[in-house]
């Protein structure tokens, strides 16, 4: 990856960083207003959207330095990537020389860029399985610095499927319960800033 690219990359991380740092700002400023006791949930929302858009973050992050480096990986790993219009689902099909016309005026470097942009589009990076094994095909060594990460990653990552599939539910019975998973700030901000570090060891590598 060239300088340009990854400055490029940087760019955008850090103009979504910094949109997550508002966010939390906001709440701030509507806390600090309050005492003691339970926040107000639609205080609180401001926290979960916040956790939703780290991760979009992540893995905005991640589909961009897939698509520079993908590209350029060995035959091995493109394999498992399908030629582009014979997929719907991001999944390895079979093809027809005949699916190859559409491509023609294509060089090869062009087509397997295309290619690997609609895969991108289909996969999601639902856990750090997910985010390890893609870091894998484009040759990033999974070094204890990143490793101790991914325990803080996994759950911003399992915080934000609650909170988009289940409305952020408490689904354990429990006294006191207030049927809302409770949030604080120290928790978004301790998983914003392990973001920041994933992606700073990353970029050592590129």
């Amino acid at each position: 990856m060239n300088i340009d690219d990854r400055d490029n990359i940087m760019l955008i991380f850090d103009k979504n960083y910094g949109r997550i740092t508002n966010l939390l700002k906001i709440y701030k400023q509507l806390d600090d207003n309050k005492g003691r006791g339970r926040r107000p949930t639609h205080n609180l929302d401001i926290l979960r959207t916040s956790v939703v858009f780290t991760h979009s973050t992540l893995e905005d992050y991640l589909r961009n330095i897939l698509t520079i480096k993908l590209p350029t990986s060995d035959a091995i790993t493109l394999n498992n990537i399908p030629l582009i219009g014979t997929s719907e689902n991001g999944r390895k099909t079979k093809f027809d020389l005949g699916d190859l016309v559409a491509l023609k005026e294509l060089k090869v470097e062009k087509v397997i860029e295309i290619s690997v942009k609609e895969y991108l589009n289909y996969i999601s990076f639902n856990d750090t399985n997910d985010i390890s094994a893609h870091l894998k095909k484009i040759s990033i060594d999974l070094t204890p610095e990143i490793t101790e990460l991914l325990p803080t990653l996994n759950d911003f990552i399992k915080r934000r499927h609650n909170i988009v599939h289940n409305a952020d539910r408490e689904f354990e019975i429990r006294r006191g319960n207030h049927t809302i998973k409770s949030i604080n700030y120290n928790k978004v901000l301790k998983w914003q800033k392990t973001l920041d570090l994933f992606v700073n060891k990353v970029n050592i590598q590129l």
